[in-house]
């Protein structure tokens, strides 16, 4: 977005349009990135160009194409991937397991949610699993510019009227997490500093397409490329 406002006066200069039109630009922006996830959304929840929908008993799959078929046959059975030592994964909870496996060579974070008894199974039931929610997000994220793992499938496995478990599968991002990154440049204020400036950039870019984020500590950013 900053580009297209930094390009517009001379494009309308060009054009011999009016300098007014460069008020009404930055909500035209947003207009139109609208229209485009209006139009991507319901795809990613069906067959389409871009997206692979595969049923496989009680578990349906929804496929990056481009990610290879080595992609597809881990969504088949994302579970066959885990590591059996609960050290080996990245983390164990009463409501999420993830862990770090490869595809074709390169690493991929599998997030399981679980389900933690009956009764919470019958309550997700009636709602949107929380990795549809992640398959969801991330992909809105990347329409709108926003740095985030490049989601690869997700996975919704139903067992009767009390359970369903779902799976969410990312590209793996080299990085460090924020609080590791502050802890491990601590005496140099001027860095932090512009770190901070930068995870400002990323929440105004989160306000101006109306994103809210509900879990805000370092831990859930990831500094790439310092």
């Amino acid at each position: 977005d900053a580009l297209c406002l930094d390009a517009a006066p001379a494009y309308l200069a060009a054009r011999g349009w009016s300098d007014t039109l460069m008020g009404r630009l930055p909500a035209a922006i947003s207009a139109a990135r609208d229209r485009r996830w209006c139009k991507l959304l319901p795809k990613l929840f069906r067959e389409c160009t871009a997206v692979q929908h595969r049923v496989r008993g009680r578990r349906e799959a929804y496929v990056m194409r481009d990610a290879g078929p080595a992609l597809a046959a881990l969504a088949d059975d994302p579970d066959a991937s885990c590591p059996s030592e609960p050290a080996a994964r990245l983390k164990n909870g009463n409501t999420a397991t993830v862990w770090r496996t490869e595809v074709d060579g390169a690493g991929v974070v599998v997030k399981r949610y679980n389900v933690k008894n009956p009764w919470h199974g019958l309550q997700m039931w009636f709602k949107q699993s929380r990795a549809a929610i992640s398959w969801r997000n991330a992909h809105m994220l990347d329409l709108y510019g926003i740095a985030t793992p490049a989601p690869l499938a997700l996975v919704v496995e139903r067992r009767g009227l009390f359970g369903r478990r779902a799976w969410f599968i990312s590209r793996e991002v080299a990085g460090m997490p924020l609080n590791a990154w502050v802890d491990a440049r601590g005496g140099d204020p001027g860095a932090i500093a512009a770190m901070a400036a930068q995870v400002g950039h990323v929440l105004a870019a989160l306000r101006v397409q109306r994103i809210s984020h509900g879990d805000m500590k370092a831990t859930n950013f990831l500094v790439v490329d310092d």
